[in-house]
């Protein structure tokens, strides 16, 4: 059932005024669409949309990307090449690791260094029961393109607990419930303070209002939902009306340890010190020493 914002009499025919259902509330304010968007997170949104995963991401893959080689030949002969961009293709890698599971690249002569990283939403995977992995299929639209494993495109995969061959799940869909939590999270405050700071409420009528009195109230409450600037306006009504506050308080529903320890078992799915992240994790492994 969804939520809504009821307005009725409290006579027998409970005549309601005006019900605003979620969906309602979304064509007056495109905020209230946001409240329900937790439900189906993808591993694409989480990474766009929640700062903590972006950045255990972006630390990984810079983290990777940063780490010192040498590429040689097999006698031990240095070879030259262009490091900024290695480092680039290395950082996708893991992006790509972290969010699929899966890293493709492609042997590119026409690159200038030799290796182009394909999106893993591009790649079908063609394998044999006693071979394994024939070819790897690469579409784009209404082209495709039939690659031969390692000499035309190379992969990486995360193990899988479900199959010999193919990727496993990347680190962002393992997180994806903590995601959730601290995306709710977000999305509550961010659309409590944008309507006011205000939670639902019934309001209630001694006796019928008449269609003037509709009128006024119903302005009021798209003023009042319009966010900070119109919360603090007025309107003048002929009759007692009583009000009943649903829902818990901001500070009873975010409650800071429960969306700390979200974030904590987060960052522990991606193998980031909290340190990184969080001051107080710093100072307090500071303190420590």
């Amino acid at each position: 059932m969804q939520p809504a914002v009821l307005i009725k009499t409290n006579t027998l025919d409970a005549f309601a005024l005006k019900t605003l259902s979620i969906d309602d509330l979304a064509a007056l304010h495109p905020l209230f669409s946001s409240l329900a968007t937790g439900e189906g997170l993808t591993v694409e949104e989480a990474y766009e949309r929640i700062g903590l995963v972006r950045a255990a991401v972006t630390l990984r893959a810079q983290g990777v990307a940063a780490l010192p080689w040498t590429i040689t030949t097999r006698r031990g002969t240095p070879v030259a090449f262009d490091e900024d961009a290695l480092r680039a293709l290395v950082r996708d890698v893991e992006i790509d690791l972290c969010l699929y599971g899966a890293a493709y690249i492609l042997r590119d002569p026409s690159d200038a260094l030799g290796l182009r990283r394909l999106h893993p939403r591009t790649i079908t995977l063609e394998h044999d029961p006693a071979r394994g992995l024939v070819a790897i299929t690469r579409r784009i639209g209404e082209r495709t393109m039939r690659l031969t494993p390692v000499q035309d495109v190379l992969y990486v995969w995360e193990p899988s607990a479900r199959s010999e061959i193919g990727p496993g799940p990347g680190l962002v869909a393992t997180a994806l419930t903590e995601a959730r939590h601290v995306l709710a999270a977000q999305q509550y405050q961010a659309a409590y303070f944008e309507r006011g700071a205000l939670r639902p409420t019934v309001w209630m009528f001694q006796t019928r209002p008449t269609d003037a009195e509709r009128s006024r109230l119903e302005q009021w409450l798209r003023q009042m939902l319009g966010g900070l600037r119109n919360a603090f306006r007025h309107v003048a009504l002929s009759q007692q009306v009583q009000t009943v506050t649903l829902g818990d308080k901001l500070t009873d529903v975010l409650h800071p340890d429960l969306v700390q320890r979200a974030a904590e078992l987060l960052l522990v799915s991606f193998g980031v010190p909290q340190s990184l992240i969080f001051a107080s994790a710093a100072n307090y492994a500071t303190a420590q020493r």
